[in-house]
This record gives structure tokens, sequence and C-alpha cells, in this order.
């Protein structure tokens, strides 16, 4: 392919237009003869002290933010080359984005139920979805495990090519707010934005609030707004305040959705057993029940997103709702794993002191409804935020009977640091007088899961966090298999 295909676009520089190119790469230690190279200059990495590697493996083209000085490649200097990387990536496979609807779905916590979500209503209602997100990118007759929430934009385009020779006509894709300041997803054409809500998190990586939100707002603000297809729209919580604001930033359609019947979809009547839930829906000029598989009351509002991307797709509330009735969580979100101590026993991915607040919330009702005890056992991740572990610590001994602190993902940090870190927000709450649940620190994750097996009683409620559908731990540079489901079904 010559790069007059992949350039015409950026109106690049007429020496190179005749190159010839057979793929793109990244990662220099992957250059096959023919590719064409990106510089990328990351957090960790500088892309440019790796393009003579790039030539000697074969390279046939550099893009770089720096000029060449030699006359033997094709180079194109340019000012951002993820931007450049995304666009071009786009057109070396046909732009896919515009051969099927593209949901695209940020905020912090919801984005996998979401798409998952979405994936069976679609189904549902005549559709073949694919899906791009933490777990898999998938469609019917392919998946794959995930690299990453949202790939790099060459991988992303990739799959999505792969999704339109599966004749995909939705993707439900999860935008993280890093692929967003990283520029993934450029070159993506979107026909839905959604956003879920904001909580502190990656403030390793964003450092303030503030970006963090202004990262998750460009997939409105930067790709929604500038969209080429016709009648995009957004799907926005306005229970959430991050929500209201975007809200005034986004110039296109808006479908508002919450617990407020202000919203253009909205709940009442919620009703949450232990068999899931049970609320009245409200959209637009139509009313429905929901009957769902679903825990938690965070999940009303998952589902709730959900239906108004099918709304704003055009699809039948009523056939959304009967669909609702053959759905399950999405693996690793409040999964519940059947055992023969008559108790409730969930996986969950909370990893975030909002998550595990909201999950615990929900679960304290339901154990009180069973006159059993409420028992969590999570860790925090090494090498990450650490601004959450404290509260994290204050939320499962307040809303607990028994909590159980363990490691998740060390990393390379020592995870006695991380755990005195955690147990810093019990230890300000006992300062302040406030009673405390029962704590136990056993640092092996599967022994203590297998301590809490062993404690369980009959109508008790079971809580493994931080992890869900991860089937690792990394220890150290080490990443080992460890799967909290098949840890549990063990001691079961």
């Amino acid at each position: 392919m010559k790069l007059l295909k992949l350039l015409h676009c950026m109106n690049g520089p007429k020496h190179i237009l005749d190159t010839e190119i057979s793929g793109l790469c990244l990662d220099s230690r992957l250059v096959k003869a023919g590719d064409c190279f990106f510089a990328i200059s990351g957090n960790q990495l500088n892309g440019n002290n790796y393009i003579e590697d790039a030539i000697a493996k074969g390279a046939a083209c550099i893009i770089s933010n720096i000029p060449i000085d030699r006359d033997d490649i094709a180079w194109l200097c340019v000012d951002d080359v993820a931007v450049t990387m995304g666009l071009m990536a786009a057109a070396y496979y046909d732009c896919p984005s515009m051969a099927m609807k593209i949901a695209g779905i940020t905020g912090t916590n919801g984005k996998t139920t979401i798409t998952y979500l979405l994936e069976k209503l679609a189904n549902a209602c005549g559709f073949n979805p694919g899906v791009i997100g933490t777990i898999a990118y998938r469609c019917k007759g392919y998946s794959e495990s995930a690299s990453h929430t949202t790939p790099q934009s060459i991988k992303l385009q990739s799959v999505l090519h792969t999704l339109t020779e599966k004749k995909v006509d939705l993707c439900a894709m999860e935008v993280s707010s890093h692929s967003l300041k990283q520029y993934r997803v450029m070159g993506c054409e979107f026909d839905c934005a959604v956003f879920t809500n904001l909580t502190p998190e990656h403030l390793d990586y964003h450092l303030n609030m503030d970006d963090y939100f202004l990262s998750k707002a460009k997939l409105f603000t930067d790709y929604l707004s500038n969209t080429k297809k016709e009648n995009a729209f957004a799907v926005i919580n306005y229970d959430d305040p991050y929500g209201r604001q975007l809200s005034d930033m986004c110039t296109s359609r808006i479908i508002s959705y919450g617990l407020s019947n202000q919203c253009a979809c909205y709940a009442s009547d919620i009703y949450e057993t232990e068999n899931g839930l049970s609320f009245m829906v409200h959209a637009f000029d139509e009313c429905g029940i929901c009957h769902t598989n679903l825990y938690g009351q965070f999940n009303v509002r998952n589902v709730l997103a959900a239906i108004s991307v099918g709304l704003g797709f055009g699809w039948s509330l009523s056939d959304m709702l009967a669909a609702f009735t053959s759905i399950y969580s999405a693996p690793g979100r409040l999964e519940s794993i059947s055992n023969n101590k008559n108790a409730l026993i969930f996986v969950d991915y909370a990893h975030t002191s909002d998550a595990l607040d909201n999950v615990l919330t929900d679960l304290q009702k339901i154990a009180a409804s069973r006159s059993g005890r409420l028992i969590v056992v999570f860790g925090c991740g090494g090498d990450r935020d650490k601004v959450k572990r404290p509260l994290m610590g204050a939320s499962a001994v307040t809303l607990a009977d028994h909590v159980i602190i363990t490691n998740d993902n060390p990393r390379t940090e020592n995870p006695s640091a991380i755990i005195d870190d955690i147990v810093m927000g019990i230890q300000a709450l006992k300062d302040k007088n406030n009673s405390v649940a029962r704590y136990d620190i056993i640092l092996d994750r599967e022994d203590a899961i297998a301590h809490s097996i062993s404690d369980l009683r009959s109508n008790d409620v079971l809580l493994i966090a931080g992890k869900g559908h991860e089937d690792y731990q990394l220890l150290g540079t080490e990443r080992i298999y460890f799967d909290d489901v098949k840890i549990v079904e063990k001691y079961i």
C-alpha cells in the first residue's frame, strides 16, 4: 500500500507519497521489512530512541516528532505522532468505524457492564454486535483476550476491521481516559457516546480530577461533536455532578438518564432482593417493568444507560425489557457463585473507594434481609494511586461485618506497605472513636479467600473484590495465574 493512500488526508509531503508500506508498527522489536514505524514518546519510553533499530529491521518509513537526518528512508515529522498514527491506522484498515454503528462508553465505573448489556440487547433486537473492552475484543465467531481496555490505535483499527469482516453492525466500545488522552481512538467515528460517572481513580496518571474529567470529556467535545456520522447522540448520567457539567459542554443531542424524573430515561419503584432487581423504566412517553438478574442498585443506572443507547438507535423498549429477564452479570461484575452453604458469594471488580462503597451498601441490605453477616475480602494494587487505599479501608470496615485485607496486584511495591496504607483509613476512624468491623490481615490472597469461605455461615454474604474477571496476579515483575472465581470454587 502506498503512503499516498494514508497521508492524503494530511497533505503529506510529495517526496514520500510513492513509498510502499506493508504494515504499521509502534514497537521497534516487532518491525518487519516494509513497515511504517511510529516513534511514540510515552511516559516511560521515547520511540525516537528506537528509530535506528526500526530502520535496521527494514522499516520503510518513519513517523516522528523530530526530523531525521538521512535520505535513505522516507520520513515524516509531525507535531503529534499519536494523532497521525490514529488517522493513518484508520485509513490503512479502510475506515472500519464507518461500516458500523459505534457506541463509546466512558466513565470511572460501569463501562464493562454497559458494553455487556448492549451486546445482549443488540442480539435481542436483531443486530450482530461486537465488543471492545476490558475483558475481551469479540463478536460472533471471533474473540481474543484484551491487552488494554481500549487498545492502541493500530490494534484498535485492526480489531474494528475484523469486526467488519464478521458483519458486525454495532460495536460497543469501552473508552478509557488513558486512551482519550493518548489519542488511541483517533480515526474512530462515533454514533453515540456514554458517560457513566466520575470518581477518584487513575490519579497517579492524571494527577487531579480536573485533568481526569477533561480527558473523559474529549469523547464528547472532540470526537462525538466532530463525527462524520448522522444523528449522533450522547447518553449522560444526570445523577452525577460531572455528568451535568459535561452536558453543558456537549453540542450533540443528549439522552439523559438517572433516578430523577427530570431525566429522559429514569427508574422508579426499585426493589432489590437476593434474586436481582425489579423497577419501572420511564423512557420519553413509554414505560415498562424491568426484571433483571443483576444485583446492586448501581446496576439500575447501568441498565438505564444501555436502554438509553438502544432508544437512541431506535430499538423497541418492550423488546429490551423482555431481554433483561435472561441477562446475567458480566464476568467478574458482581458475579454470583453457587455454593452448598446457603450463602451468597460474589466476585466483583470493585477496586475504587466509590465502587467498593456502592457494592457493599447494596450487599449490606441483602445480608440484613437474610439475617446474615456481610464479609469482604479485598486489597489494593501496587504502583498505582495511593489516595484510594485508606478510603477503601474505611468503607470496608464501616459497611461490612468482617473484613479480610489481602494482596491484590502488588506489582513491585511492598505488599505490607500497601496494606499499611489501607489500615490508615481504619485507624483514622478509630481515632475518631468510631466503631469499626473486625478485620484480619492475610497477605496471601488464596489463603484469605480460603479463610473467608471456611468462616462462612448459612445466610452470610461474601464479597471478594478487586480483581473480578482477571485471571492473573502481578507479584513483583511476575504474572502468575490466579482466578478469584476458580479459587472460590476450589474451597467451596
